[in-house]
């Protein structure tokens, strides 16, 4: 599976500056460094704490133990872990079998996401990998209509040849989301008369949620 920068670095070892912590990145200000001291990392209407912020760096540590422990700390957090989701949706990509179960973990119980994470998740929704692609639609889904801005990317993942699982879930997306992803109709038509059974029927289901 593809590895980069912005998907596992963590995979690669890549250092955790810069840019690297595709996760903070994302919730705080992408592009610039990260100081793992920094008490707090704003945007919109909410904040990462300052040991979510820790986590999220120790996620993409060279090191497999930190990335492990982690990736176990944020699960005990619960939903207070939800500011890291965009971290833990890469880490299911982790080579790391124990760090991967760790983020799946997180992710059933996290809850609904941050909308400052939509354009993140959006782009995660390409990803090589089908459990990056098949979370980052979840995470979506359960925004609903907040999601909204994703419903371009989550209509390419429905049109293209990817895998089914994260078609499917793709397609659940976009009926969650409703009738602001209207414009996601005739491809989900098309996904409705094709011959996969289970992503037929999502697709039906999602047009009655969008145009009911």
């Amino acid at each position: 599976m593809a590895a980069t920068v912005e998907s596992v670095a963590i995979k690669k070892g890549a250092s955790s500056c810069g840019c690297c912590v595709a996760a903070v990145a994302a919730v705080c200000s992408p592009g610039r460094p990260l100081r793992k001291s920094v008490r707090q990392c704003r945007l919109g209407d909410f904040s990462v704490s300052k040991e979510v912020t820790r986590l999220i760096v120790d996620l993409s540590d060279t090191a497999a133990a930190t990335r492990i422990r982690a990736a176990q700390q944020l699960a005990q957090l619960g939903e207070d872990a939800r500011g890291a989701v965009v971290g833990l949706v890469r880490a299911t990509a982790d080579q790391e079998e124990e760090v991967r179960e760790w983020a799946v973990a997180t992710l059933e119980e996290v809850g609904t996401p941050h909308t400052a994470d939509v354009d993140a998740l959006a782009e995660l929704l390409t990803s090589s990998d089908s459990d990056v692609g098949y979370w980052s639609a979840t995470l979506l889904g359960r925004l609903g209509p907040q999601a909204a801005p994703a419903v371009e990317a989550l209509t390419a993942v429905v049109s293209g040849a990817g895998e089914n699982v994260v078609r499917q879930r793709a397609v659940w997306a976009l009926g969650k989301i409703g009738p602001e992803a209207a414009s996601a109709l005739e491809s989900l038509r098309l996904a409705a008369g094709g011959d996969d059974p289970r992503l037929s029927r999502l697709a039906q289901r999602a047009i009655e949620q969008i145009a009911p």
